[in-house]
């Protein structure tokens, strides 16, 4: 039996193998899922195809050392004006390296300019396409944000770290919000079908919101992939709420964040936005208040002018009035006293004309002319036939009077 190797002579003999079987360069198509130029001079990268359904089926880590890479890197900005990214289909000049100690790896000597776009980036410019071909790739730039924005509903793994630190960047500012949790998977082939799931349900109850929220945090490139999806990116534009993202990669947007009201780098960002923008609700609440205690003040200092003036002009017509009345009151005055003055005059006239007429009229006038007044029973006598035998009579002369009896009448 055959003695055991170490591992050093293990990866030896397949560094040996390899470099046998596998001589010289060779052009490989692959997708760039990561790609990092260090300060160093070189630049690292990672490797992928996918099959039919999206999966990674292959993944294999490449460099580019410094005496390739500034070359390499040149070249392909000079003939596609842009750099080397992730989530390009490139074709690449490789060595296979096996290292005894930092095992398999491409070294990448060259890289086709005229192979730019990778699958992913395709597949997300169709995706696009077809996005703003059904319509809906605006749809969230015509809603209104509300306000306040206060009641949150917030899409993401529960155990995401990027959720535990927008829940506490929120807590921290001292506001007021109400955030509830749908939680999904947020990476890998089964995260557009979760996240869509989760939207659904917030549709059903719109009602209960003033936003949707969704947040992961940081990672590798090809864990984002699923942020490009068709579906999953339009079900986000059809929302009947504000849709905000943030879900944590610095260097790429997905069509998620391009189709949502508000997209963000990182779930604090999300965090920051939403604390600013109370910020604002309650600098502008401070400020109508102002207005409006200026606009209270103002209007009562009109109505006291108002009043002032009124209560002068009010003065002014009493006082007027009062003057009107007076003189019409003095006019009547001296009307009443005149006519009271001539009805005393008419009536003192005719009282003396009736005082000549009683004169005038005055039995005594009679009596000193020579006749005389018979009166029987204290009534004047003036026919025979008011007398009877026997009646006592009073006659009256100018000088006095004289007492009779009828003995007979005739």
């Amino acid at each position: 039996m055959q003695s055991p190797l170490s591992l050093l002579q293990l990866n030896t003999m397949a560094v040996e193998a390899i470099a046998r079987m596998l001589p010289g360069n060779y052009q490989v198509v692959a997708e760039i899922s990561e790609i990092s130029a260090r300060s160093s001079g070189h630049c690292y990268l990672t490797f992928i195809e996918k099959g039919y359904s999206g999966d990674i089926i292959a993944k294999v880590p490449a460099h580019c050392w410094r005496s390739k890479w500034a070359a390499v890197d040149t070249r392909f900005r000079q003939a596609t004006s842009q750099a080397l990214e992730a989530g390009m289909k490139v074709l690449a000049t490789v060595e296979v390296e096996l290292h005894v100690q930092y095992g398999y790896a491409l070294n990448v000597l060259d890289i086709d300019p005229s192979y730019t776009l990778g699958e992913q980036a395709r597949r997300r410019q169709e995706t696009i396409r077809q996005l703003k071909e059904d319509g809906v790739f605006d749809m969230q730039r015509d809603l209104l944000i509300p306000r306040p924005l206060m009641r949150l509903a917030v899409v993401s793994s529960p155990t995401a770290a990027g959720y535990g630190d927008f829940c506490k960047q929120l807590e921290q500012s001292g506001y007021a919000f109400g955030i509830e949790l749908l939680e999904a998977v947020m990476q890998g082939t089964s995260a557009p079908a979760s996240i869509i799931a989760a939207l659904e349900q917030i549709a059903a109850k719109e009602t209960n919101y003033d936003a949707v929220i969704i947040i992961r945090g940081g990672g590798a490139v090809d864990d984002l992939m699923c942020f490009d999806d068709y579906e999953l990116s339009a079900t986000i534009a059809q929302m009947p709420l504000p849709v905000f993202t943030g879900i944590g990669h610095e260097r790429d947007t997905s069509v998620a964040d391009m189709v949502a009201s508000r997209s963000f780098k990182t779930p604090t960002a999300v965090a920051a936005f939403l604390i600013a923008a109370r910020d604002e609700e309650f600098r502008t609440i401070d400020e109508l208040r102002i207005r409006l205690e200026r606009s209270v003040a103002n209007f009562q200092q009109a109505q006291r002018f108002a009043l002032h003036e009124i209560a002068s002009r009010l003065r002014l017509a009493v006082v007027s009035r009062m003057q009107h009345e007076r003189t019409d009151i003095d006019r009547i005055d001296a009307r009443l006293r005149m006519a009271v003055a001539q009805r005393l005059a008419t009536e003192r006239l005719r009282i003396e004309a009736l005082n000549k007429q009683l004169i005038l009229l005055n039995p005594q006038h009679i009596l000193d002319r020579g006749y005389s007044l018979t009166i029987c029973n204290g009534r004047v006598v003036r026919s025979a036939t008011e007398l009877k035998a026997g009646d006592t009579l009073i006659t009256r002369f100018k000088q006095g009077q004289a007492e009779s009896r009828v003995a007979k009448i005739n």
